[in-house]
């Protein structure tokens, strides 16, 4: 992040029903959330982060 603001980071599962959404506030530089890993299935989802200005989605695997 280049700047303070609220980002929201939500992941869904594979056939896209949002299993966990948080909204975070952020500072400038790299940002850190963890995730606990055991309230998810081992699968496939995809995590989506959602800023003022972007949207970002990537592939998240949960092994088990």
């Amino acid at each position: 992040s280049n700047d303070n603001q609220s980002v929201t980071i939500s992941i869904f599962d594979k056939v896209g029903q949002m299993v966990l959404s948080r909204t975070i506030s952020t500072v400038p530089g790299i940002n850190k959330m963890t995730i606990e890993e055991q309230n998810l299935s081992a699968g496939v989802y995809t995590i989506q982060v959602a800023g003022n200005s972007a949207v970002f989605s990537k592939l998240l695997l949960i092994n088990k």
